[in-house]
């Protein structure tokens, strides 16, 4: 008898089902059983269902303050603006409104558990920015219908910098800044001109310190390294730029989505990276067939997240290998379009490091939020406790069936060497032998060409000595 995936199969869920066909074999003859298997599994995870209830909640976009804060929000019954935040990175507050009025949001931005700010789009074009101060407890709305008539994302660089993309204006994009943590906006002192029927998309949009990415519905793409002063447009693969992820200044991905326009369809379902910072991109393969809905980055351990239509995946070198990381199956609904294809509700994730802690949090457009956390072990010398010279972090993800990241930390420039032993000690990789500054430096583990089984990378700088388990699977 042999158990093995369904290889028709393209979910792959931490909590629901997965299919699996079992297989009977006894001389000529065989037998296939299709079977499904309930499984948990460590990964993402559901923390909140506002999918029932007398009022609906079209959940529209989250963002991550810290591993442990994030906050979203939402359109109460398809009218007014509402919010939920969680300040312990596991529970969520019950949607709250951010005001009484018809009007619709579509992005937020979060700096802490107290300070927010949420972006609309009213049918009247009377875009403005809402900011607490206060946790949600109260919201004072900024008009900046004299820049765009919607808010397409908000970044804040600090408490008191920040920038909106809007859609364009007058043939200009909307684009403000504010120097008062949102309290007054402005529009650029140089607008930037926008194409005919040029248009933004919520949330595609990415941030690495100075430089800023945003996506149109025509095939190009801007970015801005001054902080949103100046930008320079980008050709891009496909029309429809739906979400952006950097890593680096100039490392990232990005999602094309097809739309329908004046009944045809518009565009090409792709994702693309780029190592140039968006100058030019290039198409690459994720497994299963998925198309993507949106990416979000883990710059510390070069990391990159997409959701999908079929569950989330993870790269560490730009889409060369991906991992699959169990999600609920419940956040993947299908739904059909008037041609019936299979499709799901667009999931928005946003991603937060801190000291090595990630947190992940993705919501989709039915009121469902996951989230993930991941908390390394504290790195510890094995043969003495004086002052450490050397921490290594990780490996991300653990267990791998690809590619996997291992960071080293050093207080001082030293001599490295770190390799990695099998279950019998045996050295089966030497992965780096050399002198390396002082700083954090990231190696990465190819899994490709090892057998499945336990191995320990094993980093050794001048008497110290520190280990981290490495699972791979096949």
């Amino acid at each position: 008898m042999q158990l093995e995936l369904d290889p028709e199969s393209a979910e792959r869920f931490s909590d629901g089902a997965i299919d699996l066909v079992m297989r009977f074999k006894d001389g000529e003859y065989e037998d296939l059983i299709p079977i499904r298997i309930p499984v948990r599994l460590p990964g993402w995870k559901q923390q909140a269902d506002f999918s029932v209830g007398a009022n609906t909640y079209s959940t529209q976009s989250i963002a991550t303050a810290s591993p442990n804060v994030a906050w979203a929000v939402a359109n109460i019954n398809d009218d007014r603006p509402g919010f939920t935040r969680t300040i312990d990175g596991r529970t969520w507050q019950s949607i709250r409104n951010i005001a009484a009025t018809s009007e619709q949001v579509y992005c937020v931005a979060a700096f802490n558990d107290k300070l927010a700010w949420a972006g609309s789009g009213p049918a009247n074009s009377q875009a403005g920015i809402y900011r607490t101060v206060n946790g949600g407890t109260s919201w004072t709305r900024t008009s900046v219908s004299a820049i765009t008539p919607f808010v397409d994302a908000i970044h804040f660089f600090d408490s008191s910098n920040g920038i909106f993309l809007g859609d364009p204006l007058n043939g200009r994009w909307g684009i403000g800044t504010t120097t008062d943590g949102g309290a007054t906006w402005r529009g650029l002192a140089t607008p930037v001109a926008a194409g005919a029927g040029e248009a933004g998309w919520n949330n595609s949009f990415a941030a690495h310190g100075d430089n800023l990415w945003f996506g149109t519905n025509n095939n190009r793409s801007f970015r801005s390294t001054d902080r949103g002063r100046t930008w320079a447009a980008s050709s891009t693969p496909s029309v429809n730029s739906f979400s952006f992820a950097f890593t680096s200044p100039l490392e990232g991905v990005a999602v094309f989505k097809r739309t329908i326009v004046n009944s045809s369809w518009v565009g090409a379902n792709m994702i693309a990276v780029t190592r140039n910072g968006g100058s030019s991109w290039q198409a690459v393969t994720l497994p299963f067939g998925a198309n993507a809905d949106a990416v979000a980055a883990i710059p510390e351990a070069a990391r990159i997240v997409v959701t999908t239509e079929s569950g989330i995946l993870e790269t560490t070198d730009l889409g060369q290998t991906w991992m699959v990381v169990p999600a609920p199956a419940s956040v993947f609904n299908w739904k059909s379009t008037e041609l019936g294809a299979r499709v799901s509700p667009s999931v928005n994730v946003s991603v937060a490091t801190s000291n090595g802690i990630v947190g992940g949090y993705g919501v989709n457009s039915n009121g469902r939020i996951i989230g993930f956390r991941e908390s390394p072990p504290a790195a510890a010398p094995i043969e003495n406790e004086r002052a450490r010279i050397a921490t290594l972090l990780g490996p991300y993800p653990n267990p791998t069936n690809g590619t996997s990241t291992l960071v080293f930390e050093l207080a001082t420039s030293e001599d490295v060497n770190l390799t990695l032993v099998d279950a019998q000690g045996s050295t089966v990789r030497t992965l780096l032998a050399e002198r390396r500054e002082s700083g954090r430096h990231a190696i990465v583990i190819d899994g490709a060409t090892l057998a499945a089984g336990s191995y320990h990378a094993v980093l050794t700088v001048a008497d110290q000595r520190v280990t981290r388990a490495v699972v791979i699977v096949k």
